[in-house]
């Protein structure tokens, strides 16, 4: 039988530890829960949806079933999503995100989430290479938008 602790109360006191001294403001910033839900979580021993658990777990770099149930180590298994994203620079792919989601909704446009992924990357490196070109960078995404257009 699975030994685990999936209780409200051993949750919100293994999200303290992993918060560390991180606020629950960054805790928003990082996964876009509301504060005050992350609050409920902490103080009120709220369990959390999966994909919240995920998100939380993600952002702070650790172990989501050891997070949710307490099984494991705190850090073991934190894995290949928290190594891809501690190389990413988030807030620079939260903006390409955003322009290819803007440019999208201003012209009434549809695109597969695959396309919009490939999209999203070519943005997010041009932004990351911004200091390097000659072109402008608003130039060349929007060339590169007019042309997936």
């Amino acid at each position: 039988m699975l030994d685990f602790d999936s209780s409200n109360v051993k949750f919100a006191e293994r999200l303290v530890a992993a918060m560390g001294s991180r606020t629950g403001k960054w805790l928003h910033e990082q996964t876009g829960i509301p504060a005050s839900t992350l609050s409920n979580y902490r103080k009120k021993g709220l369990m959390p949806a999966a994909d919240a658990a995920c998100k939380i777990a993600i952002a702070l770099g650790v172990n989501v079933y050891w997070l949710v149930l307490g099984i494991g180590e705190m850090h073991a298994g934190a894995g290949p999503i928290t190594k891809a994203k501690q190389s990413l620079d988030v807030s620079t792919l939260a903006g390409a995100v955003t322009l290819v989601e803007d440019w999208l909704n201003n012209t009434r446009r549809e695109m597969s989430p695959n396309k919009k992924a490939e999209i999203v990357t070519e943005i997010y490196s041009l932004m990351l290479e911004d200091t390097r070109g000659s072109t402008p960078l608003p130039q060349q995404i929007n060339k590169l938008l007019r042309l997936v257009g």
